[in-house]
């Protein structure tokens, strides 16, 4: 058996310069830094501030993802997935479209109270 180095496959120096993967590591370990980084920024901008800014009284809904909201959850028919969100939800629900909030209604008697209580104008008169 011949145990002679082999030239496709350099042995490592003292110093490490000639090892074929440093390049491949290094690419790794900051990918996964960069992956780290990114994945924690989007959790920190993520939160959504509604619930600080005292808006207490928004109904319960689907949890979105960071800046996207629910928009990715939307399938091919989003009013399937609506539906759906309405059977777990109840009738009013919300839901996060990027950073813009939705209260969805639906059901008529709700639609009506709305109405009636708002005046149509969408300010509660009590």
């Amino acid at each position: 058996m011949n145990f002679e180095s082999n030239s496709s496959y350099p042995l490592p120096s003292a110093d490490g310069s000639s090892n074929p993967h440093q390049p491949l590591l290094t690419f790794a370990a900051l990918g996964a830094l960069t992956l780290a980084a990114v994945y924690w920024s989007f959790k920190l901008l993520g939160q959504r501030t509604h619930r600080r800014q005292g808006w207490k009284h928004i109904p319960a809904g689907p949890r979105g993802f960071p800046i996207l909201g629910s928009f990715p959850l939307l399938t091919q028919y989003p009013e399937v997935t609506l539906d759906r969100w309405a059977k777990k939800f109840g009738d009013l629900y919300s839901l996060w479209l990027g950073n813009q909030l939705f209260v969805i209604v639906s059901s008529p008697e709700i639609v009506k109270d709305l109405i009636v209580r708002t005046n149509g104008v969408g300010v509660l008169l009590s």
